[in-house]
C-alpha cells in the first residue's frame, strides 16, 4: 500500500482555502470593482440570506453526523467509520459544498464578482488538492465499502 495513500490530509486546506477569499476579493475589488448582479437589492439580499445559512446547516449538519458516529472531524484526523449517512448520502463532501453555497451567498450578499469567481476558485482547489486525497485514503481504508459508496453518491451534487 502507498503510504501517501494511507495518510489522511495533514493541513485544513479547505478552510484555508474558503477563509482567503473574503479578504482577497476584497482587496480585488477595491482594485477593480466588478458586480456581481444590477438591481433589485432586496431580493439579492433575500436570496443570499438563504444560500448562506443553507450552506451553513448543510456544513453543520455533516459535522454533527460526523461527531454522532464518533469519527474524526475534517480531514487533519484518522477516519475511523465511514460515514454514508445524513448529509453524506446527498453528497461526499457536504462540508466543502456547505462552506462553497455559503461562501457564493456571501458573494451575492456584497454584490461581487470577485468573490463569487474566487468560491469556485476555492472549491476546485479543494476538489483537487483535498479531496482526492481524501477519497484515495478512503479506498485504501474502507475498500469496497467505499467504492459502493463513491458510486452510488456524486462528489459535490
Amino acid at each position: 500500500m502507498n503510504v501517501y495513500r494511507a495518510r489522511p490530509v495533514t493541513y485544513p486546506w479547505p478552510t484555508a482555502f474558503f477563509l482567503i477569499i473574503l479578504p482577497l476579493s476584497t482587496l480585488c475589488y477595491k482594485v477593480a470593482p466588478i458586480h456581481l448582479l444590477n438591481g433589485v437589492p432586496m431580493l439579492r439580499i433575500v436570496i443570499s440570506s438563504l444560500m448562506i445559512a443553507a450552506g451553513l446547516f448543510l456544513a453543520i449538519a455533516a459535522m454533527v453526523s460526523l461527531k454522532r458516529h464518533h469519527t474524526a472531524l475534517g480531514s487533519m484526523k484518522n477516519t475511523s467509520r465511514l460515514v454514508t449517512s445524513g448529509p453524506f448520502r446527498l453528497t461526499r463532501n457536504p462540508i466543502y459544498l456547505g462552506y462553497t453555497i455559503a461562501a457564493l451567498g456571501v458573494a451575492l450578499a456584497a454584490n461581487n464578482l470577485w468573490t463569487a469567481g474566487l468560491a469556485l476558485c476555492a472549491a476546485i482547489a479543494t476538489h483537487l488538492w483535498v479531496i482526492r486525497r481524501e477519497e484515495q485514503f478512503l479506498q485504501a481504508r474502507f475498500g469496497y465499502e467505499f467504492e459502493r459508496y463513491r458510486q452510488r453518491t456524486r462528489p459535490w451534487l
